[in-house]
């Protein structure tokens, strides 16, 4: 009966190390399942947070996109100005009889002048 009371010990002994090792895989699956929830989680979060950061990259290409297209309109502009000045200034020129600078009349100074103080202000206004 000794062997008998052995081997009973024994089997009860495996029984509660089964129990214990399967409460413990238990546990450790459980606590597996919530990582992977939490590393889950914060994917999402992480894949959010880049489609943000591509959605403010896209809005401050079409911001340099339209300042690109504002600047060449400006350049256009100031030069499409310019052209016009000196088409006037020529015109000017040549209404103007072949006379001494000195002898030629006051309205056609002012007139150049004005045509010059203008094209510069609206060369320093668009520097500003």
């Amino acid at each position: 009966m000794n062997d008998n009371d052995g081997d009973k010990s024994y089997i009860a002994q495996l029984v509660d190390d089964v129990r214990r090792l399967q409460a413990s895989l238990t546990a450790l699956q459980e606590a597996h399942a919530q990582q992977l929830q939490r590393l889950e989680e914060r994917l999402d979060e992480k894949k959010q947070h880049i489609a943000r950061l591509e959605a403010r990259l896209d809005t401050q290409r079409d911001y340099d996109d339209i300042k690109r297209e504002i600047r060449n309109e400006c350049l256009k502009q100031e030069h499409n100005n310019k052209t016009r000045a000196g088409t006037m200034a020529a015109a000017a020129q040549r209404a103007t009889p072949s006379i001494n600078t000195s002898q030629q009349h006051p309205k056609t100074n002012v007139l150049m002048c004005l045509m010059c103080c203008s094209t510069n202000t609206v060369s320093y206004r668009r520097r500003l």
